[in-house]
């Protein structure tokens, strides 16, 4: 009994204390470690949808790996994978149904990008996903410049190197298609 009204006395006696004890039992204020801890389980809720988003993404099923990725994204909008990989995925379903969405999504991804330029840890799957919308866009020289660099950061990432071999292998397709276009000189004067 003496050590619980010890205890007690000395935090009423002090005011940082007793603040504490205010905020935590009658407020129900968290305490330092809770709202880390409660932070952290968001953190490992969110890790666990984006997870879950990239297997149904290597799956093709990008509406729902796009629910899963939103959801880590919202969780965790400063994690730059998660904000990627969202992007990406907007883009993806709406660059034909609304190009507004499409255009913010594009925009996530590209401020990704600038945004790991200063890390250390390059994120060689965001260049991927860039290469990918500029290959979707049908900008082949910007979509092999970018995956060129993801491949820098990681010579062995597998979907850059199947995004390469695929934008090489339609290149000669795609210069005929360009070369055909030719503009009103080029027609009447040859290609030189």
């Amino acid at each position: 009994l003496f050590d619980k009204v010890r205890e007690a006395y000395d935090v009423v006696s002090d005011d940082k204390k007793r603040a504490t004890y205010i905020d935590e039992v009658i407020f129900g204020k968290k305490n330092e470690n809770d709202a880390a801890m409660e932070q952290l389980q968001a953190y490992w809720k969110a890790e666990a949808s984006f997870n879950k988003g990239k297997t149904l993404f290597h799956q093709g099923q990008i509406p729902t790996a796009h629910a899963n990725f939103k959801e880590a994204y919202e969780a965790s909008p400063d994690t730059l994978e998660f904000v990627a990989f969202y992007g990406y995925t907007l883009f993806n379903l709406n660059r034909t149904s609304n190009p507004e969405k499409a255009e913010e999504g594009l925009a996530l991804l590209k401020d990704v990008l600038e945004k790991n330029q200063e890390q250390e840890n390059k994120l060689d799957s965001a260049w991927v996903l860039m290469g990918r919308a500029y290959r979707e866009q049908g900008q082949t020289a910007k979509a092999k410049r970018t995956i060129k660099q993801a491949l820098q950061y990681n010579p062995g990432n597998q979907d850059a190197v199947r995004e390469m071999r695929r934008l090489t292998q339609n290149a000669p397709a795609q210069k005929k298609k360009e070369e055909s276009k030719g503009g009103f000189w080029s027609k009447l004067f040859g290609k030189k």
